[in-house]
């Protein structure tokens, strides 16, 4: 800071401040700063605060910094857990700005899968009196294409009006054909690389929607069942075993009985065969360390093809014992009905099954009872159908390789996780991961890039196995004069894949598709931050790390930052069925920007869940117009003659002190931003600003404002050095607190901004403001 003095751009006396008279008015300000910031291009990489806007990137030597945002849904405004995420993103883009880093916030939004397809069939083709299939498929994804660009509009809007500052004209959907194009492209590099291959996998498949799932597209659902105990009988021995099961139609389809190897009710049976009721086929009494003795008998009914946790017993089984090994039996297909060695049942669906099943096991005498439990199943997150897992044949990943990269990532801390003890989930779901199945049924999304010499069908059968035929000839993925893999048809006769690939496999290649579409990938990858919830740590985060260790080499971010889940103020998960969802419209319209923004830092802790809070919303809006007010008293009483810099000996005892709290203030903020621990460094922002500066420092400040002869004016005499020394301690402070609290809430401080004296070297805006250093 140079000896010279400015004047600041105000009058003297009573009307001497450019603000607005009366509290704080938060959709004024807020509209007008938003607007200045569009026109400015201040969110654009490129600006420069000495240059202003420069052509090139390259020729900029400012360190990067760059966060790739978070894609939220096209087919929908995002929710306010979408804007807790922007909170954080933007503060971290401000604060780093500010630190003088060529700063690029890259927005986009998600094509979003089954989730667009079932919405725009609901709220377009429905209100038509049409499904997707009076449509032609390239019919549907051109009218889905337009709708969902035309949502994210709104949703580009959104981020905007909450502060967002990301490059929007840069802003990318899913489908762009430039990132369309990269995502394939990966795909095929898999492929040749012997990482993708064709197989059988156990998936969940949604029957109303008539497509796989991921976990993520699941919700949980707890409802009234009944639990059926089933003797089977043991193989030569008069003995049985009771088994329990909420699904008795799925017996048809065991393969074993598994039991707890440290149950001694069973220790005699295993490695005997029992027999199966109503097919009579043998199937091994096995054992797994996995089951629960304690729930129905401790005897399990083992169904590979029709249960998540039956498939994982099978797999360790048949690793742990490759002479013994158990197999699958499909016997529930894609259309819910049962096909395959299930003798008088076939072609029955699942609930007439269900029903002749009880009944013949009554009339053999073979139900011991039945009792009513409560039991949590899964659902279509989007229809709200009950899954069923079932065996089908699938594009799938092979992340042996992948996987262990994936973990010494994080292991050896070239990727920090924040908070920390999020470590401990990534390391479990990644040591457990398995092969990766990528194939949805839909219309909708990226089409794989498989073509056949043919047509493809696929079925189950007389053994309960899944076959794939081509041309009534079975399917071999390898033979080249069956299928090929390539961005481009093969020509005439070829038919490609009908499936797209799973969402979680396109958006894991977003830091690099989005810099590689944008030609960014020498100025600004890897990237520095990934900013998103905790809840999709292992379905996005692993694979981003995988995929993009895989694609380029380099690990995609250094930092990851799992910022907490909002729920309702009762605690529960916002629901329209619930009436408890509350819109970003609700807080911003009336309260602000800044106000919600409040809300996400200093109620929300990363990996936390937290619940929405009415009065913490009325606190927060206190708290701008505490700082409205009190930067008003500090503007009309600062004088026209302010000196920026003053000399120490001028200084009285409360004018240091309040001059050290800052320093330790600046510490302590940079402190905890560094550390991802934004909500410790707001608290003490809060706390500082309204209890050191305005309860202590502004009210000693006013024996020199005001004089004793005439209370209530100011006394604009400025001979006295205490009262010189008053006003630059009010000047030096607001500075700071503006410039500290301005990737927190960027409104309010920009227009404060705007207000106060600055060096005549000073940014335009605060965005491009110094980050304050302590003076010492």
């Amino acid at each position: 800071m140079n000896n010279k003095t400015t004047k600041p751009n105000i009058k003297k006396g009573k009307n001497s401040l450019k603000l607005p008279k009366g509290p704080y008015d938060p959709i004024q300000t807020e509209e007008e700063i938003l607007k200045f910031w569009e026109d400015g291009k201040f969110f654009k990489p490129e600006y420069h605060r000495d240059r202003g806007l420069q052509k090139d990137l390259r020729n900029d030597d400012r360190e990067p910094f760059c966060i790739i945002n978070p894609p939220p849904n096209a087919n929908a405004r995002p929710h306010l857990g979408n804007m807790s995420g922007y909170a954080y993103q933007d503060l971290l883009g401000r604060y780093h700005r500010m630190l003088g880093k060529k700063t690029l916030l890259l927005p986009g939004k998600d094509h979003a899968g089954i989730q667009s397809e079932i919405v725009f069939e609901r709220e377009v083709l429905k209100k038509q009196g049409k499904t997707k299939l009076d449509l032609e498929r390239e019919e549907f994804y051109k009218q889905c294409y337009a709708y969902c660009t035309n949502c994210a509009k709104q949703a580009r809007a959104d981020e905007q009006r909450v502060g967002l500052s990301a490059d929007f004209e840069r802003d990318i959907f899913t489908l762009d054909p430039g990132i369309v194009e990269i995502v394939l492209g990966t795909f095929v590099e898999l492929f040749e690389d012997k990482k993708i291959y064709k197989g059988i996998r156990i998936n969940n498949w949604c029957p109303s929607c008539q497509t796989a799932l991921s976990d993520a597209d699941l919700e949980r659902l707890e409802r009234k069942s009944k639990l059926t105990y089933i003797r089977y009988a043991l193989n030569k021995s008069e003995k049985s075993i009771t088994i329990a099961t909420t699904r008795p139609e799925t017996m048809l389809a065991d393969t074993a009985i598994a039991v707890n190897p440290k149950d001694k009710r069973y220790k005699d049976m295993v490695g005997m065969t029992a027999i199966l009721p109503l097919l009579d086929r043998e199937i091994p009494i096995i054992t797994d360390p996995m089951v629960d003795k304690q729930f129905g008998t401790g005897a399990l009914k083992v169904t590979p093809a029709h249960a998540y946790e039956d498939y994982e017993i099978m797999l360790r089984w048949n690793k742990e014992n490759p002479n013994k090994e158990i197999g699958y039996i499909n016997v529930i297909w894609k259309d819910s009905k049962l096909h395959g060695p299930v003798g008088k049942y076939n072609g029955m669906t699942v609930e007439e099954a269900q029903r002749e099943v009880l009944q013949d096991l009554e009339k053999e005498n073979l139900i011991e009872k039945t009792e009513e439990i409560n039991q949590n199943v899964s659902i279509c997150e989007r229809c709200g159908g009950i899954i069923e897992p079932l065996v089908s044949s699938q594009w799938i990943v092979d992340v042996s390789d992948m996987r262990k990269k994936g973990l010494d990532a994080v292991k050896s801390r070239k990727v920090k996780l924040h908070p920390k003890y999020m470590e401990n989930r990534y390391f479990q779901w990644m040591e457990n991961l398995r092969d990766w199945p990528i194939s949805r049924s839909l219309w909708w999304g990226y089409r794989i890039p498989a073509w056949y010499k043919g047509e493809i069908k696929q079925y189950i059968d007389d053994d309960g196995k899944v076959r794939e035929l081509l041309n009534g000839k079975p399917l071999d993925y390898k033979n080249k004069n069956q299928v090929k893999v390539q961005l481009e048809s093969p020509g005439e006769g070829w038919v490609q894949d009908d499936d797209v690939l799973d969402t979680w496999f396109s958006s894991g290649q977003w830091p690099y598709a989005t810099l590689m579409k944008e030609e960014l990938m020498d100025v600004f990858y890897p990237t520095n931050v990934m900013e998103t919830g905790y809840g999709i740590l292992e379905l996005w985060v692993s694979r981003m790390i995988m995929l993009g260790e895989y694609k380029t080499g380099k690990l995609p971010f250094t930092d990851v930052f799992l910022h907490g889940t909002l729920l309702a103020s009762d605690g529960t998960k916002m629901s329209k069925s619930k009436g408890n969802v509350i819109s970003m419209d609700d807080v911003v319209v009336e309260h602000g920007a800044d106000t919600l923004r409040l809300f996400f830092y200093v109620a929300g802790k990363a990996g936390s869940v937290y619940n929405f809070d009415w009065e913490r919303i009325k606190f927060n809006r206190n708290f701008l117009n505490k700082i409205w007010n009190a930067s008003k008293f500090v503007l009309m009483n600062l004088g026209d003659n302010l000196k920026l810099k003053i000399q120490s000996s001028k200084l009285h005892k409360e004018d240091k002190k309040q001059l050290e709290h800052m320093d330790d203030l600046v510490k302590t903020v940079t402190r905890h931003i560094e550390n991802f621990k934004f909500n410790l460094a707001i608290d003490q922002l809060i706390a500082s600003f309204w209890h050191t500066f305005c309860d202590q420092y502004l009210e000693y400040s006013k024996k020199y404002i005001y004089s004793d002869t005439r209370p209530g004016e100011r006394d604009i005499s400025f001979d006295d050095n205490s009262d010189m020394a008053v006003r630059y301690v009010l000047w030096k402070s607001l500075s700071i607190y503006l410039k500290l609290l301005h990737p927190f809430i960027p409104f309010i401080t920009e227009r404060l901004w705007r207000e106060i004296p600055k060096e005549k070297e000073a940014a335009e805006t605060i965005m491009y403001a110094s980050w304050p250093t302590p003076s010492k």
